[in-house]
């Protein structure tokens, strides 16, 4: 039978060894190697036996020949060992590729190496890499994960559980989780693993838990940020009126801090009919080169803001927000300054008292409202998404040019539709008074038709709270009740004329409660 056990063998007692009897038996101590030993000592009292420190592992391969395998000091992940030797025994029993042994024996963060390097490989973005990578690390290591058999479902939660209760985020604990299961699955594809045992971990919901959604700015407060930029100090060592030029570009483009910075001259074709702005591959988010049209009246602020420039090398950044020392400048703080000024000159421009005092507690211009939503410099770009969906741009065109990898992105969490908006699609719905019946009242409503119904009050006065699918009989006739009972008929109002006419959409759709979420960062 298959066993994990220390082997036994005889040493001759050391001189120093101290003799001692327990229950009868003679025993001596001493230190053995790097701990005390209490061992018992054989029949001619000249030798001790003694365990060795590691344990062994005994089985039968796949030819049903007993075999022997040196484990660890540790018992349990001697017993994960064991695991893994029966489950590739069980492949090759079975006609199955095996396990390659190197890959079980060999340190974990050596396989995260491998991982690593083949994400750099393949089509993924080097921050992402990073970030994946430098993830699965500090689980691994906090874990102490040694070999591929150390790999722990339940550690994995209780590690997670704890970076929650040190004040990291929900939507923090799922990347992290997210990376540690990619790395899992990677091995099982690489056949260094025989299975996933983090596959069934499932994300928590991140609504419950929010830290910094954001919300895009009105064309107003939009208007009025880049007039106290245009004015305004260098901020993170870039001027006002580039400043501007950076919002207005993020406002309607969509383009990242990062893809924003990497646009040079070459970048934009203003001469062509359709001039368009350019982001290279290596700066883009997906990994892909990327297109976008500007909108003429941005063409035009562009051309002016560019004559400003003077002579500018071809290949240089326009906007570099990277320091000399390759750290990333905050547009954010650039942001967070600008809207400070414009809502401090918008409050000293009420008339009166009361107007001034009003302004200033309302969030108009705020960087973080009532509502626990920032207006930071990646908000420009719920802002371009959002208006998109305002005018009426189809879920598929918003979808390319947020240059989303899926339509859930740029509707659930891009798009932020007002109260405005909402009523302006509710206005958009048939208008009641076309659909009246013939004596220019509205019809009465079809029982027949109708899965519910509200109350209705009988002859007697009282009202029913039983919702039927016929109106109440009581104190008729019969002859009257069973006139009410033919289907009433209704002119106009219901499936068709929901199949003459189709109600325009109006912006982008489904939008839901609660679209705001966390995204990328600046």
């Amino acid at each position: 039978m298959a066993s994990i056990h220390k082997i036994k063998y005889k040493k001759v007692i050391p001189p120093d060894a101290k003799i001692i009897v327990l229950d009868g038996e003679q025993f001596v101590r001493f230190k053995h190697k790097t701990r005390t030993v209490t061992v018992p000592v054989t029949a001619d009292g000249k030798q001790c036996i003694v365990e060795t420190p590691e344990w062994y592992i005994r089985y039968k391969d796949e030819a049903g020949e007993w075999r022997r395998r040196k484990g660890y000091t540790d018992r349990r992940a001697t017993e994960n060992l064991f695991e893994e030797i029966q489950q590739r025994v069980d492949r090759k029993r079975q006609g199955l590729q095996p396990i390659d042994e190197e890959h079980l024996t060999r340190p974990l963060l050596k396989h995260v190496d491998d991982f690593e390097a083949d994400l750099a490989a393949r089509d993924v973005t080097a921050d992402e890499v990073r970030n994946i990578s430098q993830r699965v690390r500090k689980i691994v290591k906090d874990c102490e994960f040694q070999r591929i058999g150390d790999l722990s479902p339940t550690a994995v939660q209780a590690w997670l559980a704890k970076l929650r209760e040190d004040g990291r985020s929900i939507q923090t604990s799922n990347h992290y989780l997210q990376s540690v299961k990619q790395f899992a699955k990677w091995m099982v594809v690489n056949k260094r693993a025989i299975d996933n045992p983090l596959a069934h971990l499932k994300k928590l919901s991140v609504d419950t838990d929010r830290r910094h959604d954001r919300r895009p700015l009105s064309t107003d407060e939009f208007m009025r940020l880049i007039a106290a930029a245009e004015t305004g100090k260098s901020v993170e060592a870039v001027a006002g009126a580039d400043r501007a030029m950076l919002y207005i570009l993020a406002a309607w483009t969509g383009f990242r801090r990062k893809e924003l910075s990497s646009l040079t001259l070459r970048s934009f074709d203003l001469a062509s009919d359709s001039p368009v702005v350019r982001v290279q591959a290596a700066y883009s988010k997906n990994g892909r080169a990327d297109e976008i049209p500007l909108h003429m009246a941005v063409v035009a602020r562009l051309r002016a803001w560019l004559k400003t420039k003077g002579d500018v090398e071809p290949d240089k950044p326009l906007i570099c927000l990277q320091t000399p020392g390759g750290h990333w400048r905050k547009p954010s703080k650039m942001m967070r300054h600008d809207l400070d000024i414009a809502r401090e000159k918008w409050i000293k421009e009420a008339k009166g008292t009361r107007e001034r005092i009003r302004r200033r507690r309302s969030s108009f211009l705020k960087y973080h409202n009532e509502d626990g939503l920032y207006a930071d410099f990646h908000s420009n770009r719920h802002m371009f998404i959002s208006n998109l969906g305002r005018a009426g741009v189809p879920l598929a065109t918003a979808q390319k040019l947020a240059r989303h990898s899926t339509p859930t992105l740029t509707s659930n969490t891009y798009t932020h539709l007002g109260l405005s908006d909402k009523v302006a699609a509710i206005g958009q719905l048939p208008d009641l008074s076309k659909i009246n019946g013939p004596t220019g009242e509205l019809p009465p409503p079809n029982y027949d038709s109708l899965a519910t119904a509200l109350p209705r009050p009988c002859q007697n006065g009282v009202i029913s709270l039983h919702v039927s699918a016929q109106p109440c009989t009581c104190g008729q006739s019969e002859e009257t009740s069973q006139e009410m009972k033919k289907p009433l008929k209704i002119q106009g109002f219901g499936a068709a004329l929901h199949k003459q006419t189709q109600v325009e959409t109006s912006g982008i759709e489904p939008p839901t409660p609660g679209l705001q979420s966390q995204c990328s960062p600046d």
